[in-house]
């Protein structure tokens, strides 16, 4: 943001059910061409990871979180964008459906 001005890429996509490598590539894709047209942060709808499949949240919810952080951290740092994107995460017993804000912290 150097420009002092902020551009928002509000990205919405029909996930695979409970895919998460097929959801990943498709967050890529989305968040390299908010990139290209200038936007600064990128957002995703809750579950975007995952598909909205609450009752998969379960099987899919994320107990180490820093694979997909670092996934999603090395993208947001090519791209110079900031990422926002749902995923679920489990926290002890529970399962939480959550949105994690990576950014590019070279910017």
């Amino acid at each position: 943001m150097s420009n002092g001005k902020l551009s928002i890429a509000l990205c919405q996509f029909h996930p695979s059910k409970g895919d998460m490598l097929a959801n990943f590539a498709k967050h890529k894709t989305l968040i390299e061409q908010a990139a290209e047209q200038g936007a600064n942060l990128v957002v995703f709808p809750e579950l975007s990871l995952t598909g909205y499949e609450p009752q998969l949240l379960k099987l899919n919810a994320i107990v180490e979180r820093g694979e997909i952080e670092n996934a999603f951290a090395e993208l947001a740092k090519e791209c110079g964008v900031t990422i926002i994107a749902g995923v679920p995460l489990q926290s002890g017993a529970n399962r939480l459906c959550c949105l994690i804000r990576l950014e590019d912290m070279a910017a």
